[in-house]
């Protein structure tokens, strides 16, 4: 786990951006992103959002002594390791293309910056079930106890029946009613 004061020494690097879900280039707002690259962390290193990471209701926007800047807007990040950035992309004008960042130690005297990469995937939806094994949607009971799904997919998992309420897990559907904003907690 790192933790401030932020010493990463290696110039991290950027190499590609996909949906989290389908690992497909189609992103959009207030959805949650995945960026694929290189020194991001130490290896071995990793670091996921916790309860005390949390302030005032907000994912933070560095994670781990890592952030990740869409058009020089740094995104709530959520996961970290050396070759994996798992974040919501941030509120930004339109759609089209845009350019992402890894920050090294941000804010600080030695902060590295990635090369700017384009990428040009941004849309107003781009939606996309998580899934368990590539194929089998990610899905629970209403009460989050048990996995729905083949117990030769997921251990423990079982399958739905005529009236149960199944919660699917997806990003990049869009606005929400009531709004947030990217980052916040839902209440």
């Amino acid at each position: 786990r790192i933790s401030p004061p932020c010493a990463l020494t290696q110039k991290p690097s950027v190499t590609s951006m996909f949906n989290s879900a389908s690992f497909r280039p189609a992103w959009n707002v207030g959805g949650l992103a995945t960026v694929f690259g290189a020194n991001f962390l130490p290896a071995g290193a990793t670091r996921s959002l916790t309860a005390g990471d949390i302030v005032g209701q907000k994912v933070p926007n560095s994670l781990g002594c890592v952030a990740v800047s869409i058009n020089g807007q740094n995104a709530p990040v959520v996961y970290v390791q050396r070759d994996q950035i798992n974040f919501q992309a941030p509120a930004l004008a339109g759609v089209g293309p845009a350019t992402v960042q890894v920050i090294a130690n941000p804010g600080a005297p030695n902060e590295l910056r990635s090369d700017p990469m384009s990428v040009n995937t941004q849309q107003a939806f781009a939606p996309a079930i998580f899934t368990f094994d590539g194929k089998s949607a990610a899905a629970t009971s209403a009460d989050g106890s048990k996995a729905i799904a083949d117990p030769s997919v997921v251990a423990g998992g079982v399958a739905a029946k005529p009236g149960d309420t199944v919660t699917i897990y997806a990003t990049g559907l869009g606005a929400t009613d009531p709004a947030y904003s990217p980052g916040d907690i839902a209440q």
